[in-house]
């Protein structure tokens, strides 16, 4: 809104930049106030601070190639006719506001209970909470689903179609979104299982599953282009 000329992407840029920067100045300012203004005066390099090193190097190369199964779909759809990397890529974005609202939400709402029960070796308080949790998150998952399933169409009509944005791309886009859609329950429990295991300091092996899932995401990318097409990426 407030950026000089015509609207463009290094705007968007710009815009994402500095609200990155003013995240960062909100919580220095909440983390000043928690700490009630008595901060440490420089931070200093502890046993603690190497354990949690080692641990976030695997979590933090799994999460590289995470983004690669990104990059491995954007690549397989530009083998496929012209338009498809940006139909995959806008049926996509618009599952991911689910999956950014109800995976990060059920990581951060379980993460500190399912850390506390782990460090008072609550084996079996820490399962009956995930179980319970799990549930509750496939009772919701379920109709968000469906939701894609029955409105898909007007979905992608009311956030996408104008401009040169026509009626046929909203039906490219919607079939993908369909099918993407499916993936919202395993997608959040995989963020809750993933919670679980940082956790029970498990970073390797969520390493090692990235790395499967990567594999995976390939072979089936080439198997369900076979019969879906692009909407087989999804």
């Amino acid at each position: 809104f407030f950026g000089p000329g015509t609207a463009n992407a290094n705007l968007l840029a710009i815009g994402s930049s500095l609200g990155a920067v003013l995240m960062v100045l909100v919580l220095a300012v909440d983390s000043y106030r928690v700490k009630e203004g008595h901060l440490t005066p420089w931070p200093v390099w502890t046993g603690s601070t190497s354990h949690v090193v080692r641990n976030l190097l695997p979590l933090m190369a799994g999460a590289a190639v995470m983004e690669g199964c990104f990059f491995v779909d954007t690549l397989m759809a530009a083998m496929l006719p012209a338009g498809s990397v940006a139909t995959l890529s806008y049926g996509e974005r618009i599952c991911t506001i689910a999956l950014a609202i109800g995976g990060t939400a059920a990581g951060q709402a379980l993460f500190p209970r399912v850390a506390e029960l782990a460090a008072k070796k609550d084996w079996d308080g820490m399962t009956s909470t995930c179980m319970q949790f799990t549930a509750l998150l496939i009772t919701l998952c379920i109709p968000a689903v469906l939701v894609f399933q029955v409105a898909s169409v007007p979905i992608v009509r009311i956030l996408l179609e104008r401009g040169e944005f026509v009626a046929a791309d909203t039906l490219n886009v919607a079939a993908v979104l369909r099918f993407a859609s499916f993936q919202i329950p395993g997608y959040i429990l995989a963020v809750m299982g993933s919670r679980m295991m940082i956790s029970l300091k498990l970073g390797s092996s969520l390493f090692v599953t990235t790395f499967v899932s990567l594999g995976a995401n390939v072979l089936l990318n080439l198997l369900f282009i076979q019969w879906f097409g692009l909407k087989g990426i999804a």
